[in-house]
Order: C-alpha cells, then structure tokens, then sequence
C-alpha cells in the first residue's frame, strides 16, 4: 500500500477513536505519539478488516473488482476507502445498546489512582472518584 493510501485507514482509525464510546474518553486524555500509534493500530485493524471484505467482494463477484479497478486504477485503493468508511459506520454500531455516561463512568474508574478523591454523588448516592491534578510551575 502507497504510503499516500495509508492515509485514509488513518483518518478511519482516528473517527472511530473518537466516536466509539469505549475508546473515546481515554483517548481525549492522550496526547503525542500516544494517540499517533493508537490511531496507527485502529487503522491497521481496520485495514486489515477491510482487505478481508474486498478479497470476500472480489471473489464472490468478480465483475464489481474490474469495475472498481476502472473506475480508481490504484493498487489497494478499494482497501483503503474501506477502510474509511468501516471507521465513520463501526462507532455507531458499536455504540448501540453502551451509553456514553456508562463509558465516561467505566474510564474515570479506570483512569483514578491514588491522586483522586472519593466524592459523594448528591444525585446518586453513590461514590465517585474525582482526579486531582496538580500543577507544578517550575521557576527558574
């Protein structure tokens, strides 16, 4: 694959990060090269999801293949907007039936430490842990 058509498993890879419930609260805490390869390995799972489809979709119709190769005479071309696309349709499907409170819940539990306070929900009754971030400015 062109180093020009990896660009749209990237982009598919970074949509769904950010729309999927489950990944998106811990990915809006990254930043860097931590989002740079979680993005770069949601796109080569949706690369490889894709190639999978298009190698299913050429061989059970071989006339839909020619045609797209006509059409973007590319190589891998096909694997590539798919996967793009697998990464704008997958988050809601996933999301169906996991709400966003449930995932901002399950990812503020899993990002507390020992720096967090344990805080009484009025509306709840329950326990929440709250992050405390300290700031320190260094002055030279």
């Amino acid at each position: 694959m062109a180093l020009g058509s990896l660009l749209f498993p990237a982009l598919g890879g970074y949509w769904f990060l950010m729309h999927c419930y489950r990944t998106r609260f811990t990915v809006e805490r990254a930043s860097g090269y931590h989002l740079f390869f979680q993005t770069a390995i949601a796109g080569g799972l949706l690369v490889v999801f894709a190639y999978m489809l298009t190698s299913l979709g050429a061989f059970l119709c071989p006339p839909s293949n020619d045609l797209w190769t006509s059409f973007v005479p590319f190589p891998y071309s096909g694997t590539a907007i798919l996967s793009a696309l697998l990464g704008v349709v997958l988050p809601p499907v996933i999301n169906y039936g996991y709400g966003k409170e449930d995932a901002a819940k399950q990812a503020a539990e899993k990002a507390a430490n020992s720096s967090s306070y344990s805080w009484r929900n009025p509306w709840d009754a329950r326990y929440i842990k709250v992050p405390i971030v300290v700031a320190i400015e260094r002055r030279g």
